[in-house]
C-alpha cells in the first residue's frame, strides 16, 4: 500500500520525490496518513510566517503603486497636485451665457451711429458761422454807404445846403491851386509838358463838380441859389479850359500863346463876377433856411 504524503504547512498532497510544496513552497516534512487517524490529512500548522508567494505578490503590488506615484509626481513638476487642481474647471454658466449672447448696442455705439448733430461750436466758430456785417464795415467810409443825419433827412433845405457847402469847399481847393499854377507856368518853373497835364487835371475836377451840382434838387426857397451855382461852375470851367489852351500853345511854341493867356484872364474875371452874385444870393437864402451866416462861406471857390 502506497503511503500518501501531505505538506505539513498547507496540507497539500505532495507527490513522491518532491521536497518543496508546490502550493506554499514550504519544505516537505515527511507526514503520511498514518500520522492522522482515519487517513485524513493533518491540519496545517499554525506558523508565524507567511508564504513566500504571498510576500512576492505584495512586493509587486507595492512596486506598482510606487511607479504610478512616481509618474504622477513627475507630471506634476515634482509636487503632488491637490485633488481640486486636477479637476477640469467648468466655466460658470453666467460667463458662458454672456459669451454666447447676442451683441448689445452700448451707449457709445448708439452715439457713433447716431445722426450728426449741429453743435454749439458751429454757432460760435467764425469758420462755420454765417457771415455777418461787422462794426468796422459800418464805420469804414470806403465801405459804408453815404449817410445823412436825422435832421437833414427830414429837412430838404438843410440837406441841400450841406451838399452845396461840400461842393464849394472842393472848388476852393482847385482855385487855390490854379492861383499858384499860373505864375509857375508863366516863368517855366514847371515844365511845359507838366503844365499841360496839370491844367487838364483841373478841368477834369471842375467838370465833376458841375456834374454833381446838376444832380441837386433844391427846395423852393433855394432855387435861385441853385441856378446861380450852375452858372458859376460853368464860368469856372470855361476859364480853366482857356488855361489848358494857353499851356498847350506855350508847349508847342505857338505865337498865339500870349493871346490865349489874355482870353483865360478875361474868362476868369467873368467867372469871379458870377460867383460873387451866387455867394450873395446863396448866403442870404442859406441863412434864412438854416440860420447859418454868410460869413461861414468860402471867399473863393
Amino acid at each position: 500500500m502506497t503511503v500518501a504524503t501531505f505538506c505539513g504547512s498547507c496540507g497539500t498532497e505532495i507527490q513522491p520525490g518532491v521536497t518543496f510544496c508546490g502550493t506554499c513552497g514550504a519544505p516537505v516534512a515527511l507526514s503520511t496518513t498514518a500520522d492522522a487517524p482515519g487517513g485524513v490529512p493533518p491540519e496545517p500548522k499554525s506558523q508565524g510566517r507567511r508564504s513566500p508567494w504571498v510576500l512576492l505578490a505584495v512586493g509587486i503590488a507595492v512596486v506598482a503603486v510606487g511607479g504610478v506615484a512616481a509618474v504622477l509626481l513627475t507630471r506634476g513638476g515634482g509636487k503632488a497636485q491637490p485633488a481640486s487642481q486636477t479637476v477640469v474647471r467648468t466655466v460658470p454658466a453666467a460667463a458662458t451665457t454672456t459669451a454666447l449672447a447676442a451683441p448689445t448696442t452700448t451707449a457709445a455705439t448708439r452715439t457713433a451711429l447716431a445722426a450728426p448733430t449741429t453743435t454749439t461750436a458751429s454757432a460760435t466758430d467764425p469758420a462755420l458761422a454765417a457771415p455777418t456785417t461787422t462794426a468796422a464795415s459800418a464805420t469804414d467810409p470806403a465801405l459804408a454807404p453815404p449817410t445823412t443825419t436825422a435832421a437833414s433827412a427830414t429837412d430838404p433845405a438843410l440837406d441841400y445846403v450841406d451838399r452845396v457847402d461840400t461842393l464849394l469847399a472842393e472848388s476852393q481847393t482847385v482855385v487855390l491851386a490854379l492861383r499858384a499854377f499860373v505864375p509857375q507856368a508863366s516863368s517855366d518853373a514847371i515844365g511845359r509838358g507838366e503844365a499841360v497835364r496839370l491844367a487838364r487835371s483841373y478841368v477834369a475836377k471842375r467838370k465833376l463838380q458841375l456834374a454833381q451840382a446838376r444832380t441837386l434838387v433844391p427846395p423852393p426857397e433855394l432855387r435861385d441859389s441853385q441856378r446861380l451855382l450852375l452858372a458859376a461852375f460853368a464860368a469856372s470851367l470855361a476859364d480853366d479850359q482857356a488855361l489848358v489852351d494857353w499851356t498847350v500853345a506855350r508847349r508847342d511854341g505857338d505865337a498865339g500863346a500870349p493871346a490865349a493867356l489874355d482870353r483865360a484872364t478875361q474868362l476868369g474875371s467873368r467867372a469871379s463876377a458870377v460867383k460873387a452874385v451866387f455867394r450873395r444870393t446863396y448866403g442870404r437864402e442859406r441863412q434864412a433856411s438854416t440860420g447859418r451866416p454868410p460869413t461861414s462861406l468860402p471867399k473863393v471857390f
